[in-house]
């Protein structure tokens, strides 16, 4: 059934660069420091053009995040592109996001997953992340939760707090008996909730768990008060996903879900 999951998006300065003048990529990192993304965007391209890898890295961030009035993310992707086949991690981890989601590109699963391993390969834990939400499945991708697991685990292991929510979700609500463990879950979760106490996100998870491990009652309780701490904005598909759980809690049924009814922005 429908529920959000929340996504962090974090933009670093790399120095890497080609054979470009440095005035030209100095001045677009300083350009986009200073938040003058016009100036930056004329900048830059002349950069990125020339084959500074940073300058087409910041580039695409300034279409991706619409920083332009002419924002565009199929421009993004291609900036992505030139940077991520020149061995940008980063690039190579937002080229696989835009893959996952369709954005600015066709979508593609496949795709999706062959950029982000090249950027786990290096280490990097978001790309792990989502790998492990590519596993969860969806209508054109075949659901894998043990494959889901393994890379929710390596990015839970640098303590990527989506990454554990998400296992502890799957430890509560998968179809697969040999992956669930209630108590588990509740114990992965909890401490999340210490940081984010009212995230409904969380809160739902930790109502699954209860429910797996025949809590009810704190299954009912927890997300009763989930639900209390929904955005005005969220959408009507998700708010009944969260009330459809509250009911099934309240009849002593645990939650089963074998891959996310994901909710298209």
């Amino acid at each position: 059934m429908y529920r959000s999951f929340i996504f962090l998006f974090v933009i670093p300065f790399l120095g890497c660069s080609n054979s470009t003048t440095p005035s030209a990529e100095s001045q677009c990192e300083q350009h986009y420091k200073a938040e003058s993304y016009q100036v930056a965007a004329r900048v830059c391209i002349e950069a990125a053009e020339l084959g500074s890898i940073n300058s087409q890295w910041l580039l695409a961030h300034l279409h991706l995040y619409k920083l332009l009035p002419e924002a565009d993310p199929s421009v993004a992707a291609y900036w992505l592109e030139q940077a991520a086949d020149n061995g940008h991690t980063a690039s190579q981890r937002e080229l696989g996001k835009l893959y996952l989601w369709g954005r600015g590109v066709k979508r593609d699963p496949e795709v999706s997953l062959q950029w982000l391993k090249l950027a786990a390969r290096e280490g990097d834990i978001d790309a792990e992340f989502f790998i492990g939400v590519l596993f969860m499945g969806s209508k054109d991708f075949k659901a894998d939760q043990a494959s889901a697991i393994n890379w929710f685990k390596k990015a839970a292991s640098s303590g990527h707090k989506m990454a554990i929510n998400n296992l502890a979700w799957i430890y509560s609500t998968s179809t697969n008996k040999s992956l669930r463990n209630g108590h588990l879950a509740v114990d992965i979760i909890l401490p999340v909730l210490k940081d984010k106490p009212d995230s409904p996100v969380f809160l739902d998870t930790l109502a699954a768990a209860y429910a797996e491990d025949e809590q009810f009652e704190l299954a009912v309780d927890t997300q009763q008060k989930a639900i209390e701490k929904l955005s005005e904005k969220t959408s009507e598909e998700v708010r009944a996903g969260y009330l459809e759980r509250l009911s099934a809690y309240q009849a002593l049924k645990p939650w089963r879900e074998a891959e996310p009814a994901w909710v298209e922005d």
